[in-house]
């Protein structure tokens, strides 16, 4: 069987050129740079998703707007996946988030940590794929997507606006100087995201997510647990990536890897890159600066568990 990186990395961009040349130039459509069609057509998603759920009318344009560039402003499409999305998060989330007692196995293997923001303000995130083990108990499955659910949700919960009220200002630097005497070593840490929390400029959605694999081998090889999280991100979190970088493949990666990806959509896949160390210290170079670099990669900033962030 021959697996190479490179034509994934081929295909993987020619999935979707024009939107990948879109990132990579920071041209993404955001909730402030949307065009007339996407305008005209969001208004008649949201008639669309009003006559069939009149809650719709509490969700947000910049929300719904994720789901119409994600079915590329088809406005049935779009409307058919926010019903879908809206649906499953009402029963896999009934209470609006999932808690650390729900995740409990999954945060013990201390896979997922935050780090600083890229130069386009994106939150970046390091997984460690050498980390994760497929849950032998009745319900492991289960737990591992309620796991995604929570990494995507914190991940998220860093998109502060910066337009904020006094009352928001002052709320949010008291829990800051608490957390810094809970946690004084990550006074660094707090400092630099603080500055980051104010300057996200609007229309900034997106995330950027380093899974790092050296190390993988045959108990990481969880295909139905992946799976499951790709079908998360696609359809409950559309428009929500930004880049999600694979370094150091192993073979025995990249042959799991071919029975995923056909399940993967075009946006998703433009948004993939094989990397090995090297190569991604250089990427990160250009599009971090060096204080917001994880200090794993040769940058000066700490990376943070998931549950402390």
């Amino acid at each position: 069987m021959n697996l190479n990186k490179t034509d994934y990395r081929n295909d993987v961009n020619a999935g979707n050129l024009q939107q990948s040349e879109n990132d990579d130039n920071g041209g993404e459509a955001t909730a402030t740079t949307t065009t007339l069609k996407e305008q005209q057509n969001l208004s008649l998603m949201r008639a669309y998703l009003e006559s069939h759920d009149p809650s719709s009318k509490e969700v947000d344009d910049v929300t719904l707007g994720r789901f119409l560039r994600a079915r590329n402003l088809d406005v049935e499409k779009a409307a058919l996946l926010f019903l879908k999305y809206q649906n499953w998060r009402n029963n896999f989330v009934p209470k609006g988030y999932i808690s650390e007692a729900e995740v409990q196995d999954d945060l013990a293997q201390n896979k997922a940590f935050l780090g600083g923001f890229d130069k386009k303000k994106r939150p970046v995130a390091v997984i460690y794929g050498n980390r994760h083990t497929q849950h032998s108990k009745a319900g492991g499955l289960d737990e591992f997507k309620r796991f995604c659910v929570y990494t995507l949700d914190k991940i998220i919960a860093r998109f502060i606006s910066k337009l904020w009220t006094t009352f928001d200002f002052l709320n949010f630097m008291i829990s800051e100087i608490y957390f810094i005497f809970v946690n004084s070593n990550h006074f660094g840490f707090v400092s630099q995201l603080t500055d980051y929390k104010i300057s996200i400029p609007d229309g900034q959605e997106k995330f950027v997510v380093i899974a790092e694999l050296k190390g993988f081998g045959y108990s990481n090889s969880d295909i139905r647990g992946y799976l499951g999280a790709f079908s998360i991100l696609q359809d409950s979190y559309p428009e929500r990536l930004g880049k999600l970088f694979f370094v150091d493949a192993p073979k025995l990666f990249m042959i799991m890897w071919k029975m995923v990806y056909p399940f993967l959509d075009n946006n998703t896949k433009s948004k993939i890159e094989f990397l090995d160390s090297k190569q991604l210290k250089s990427t990160l170079l250009e599009i971090m600066e060096e204080s917001q670099q994880p200090d794993i990669y040769g940058g000066t900033l700490p990376l943070v568990p998931i549950q402390d962030a």
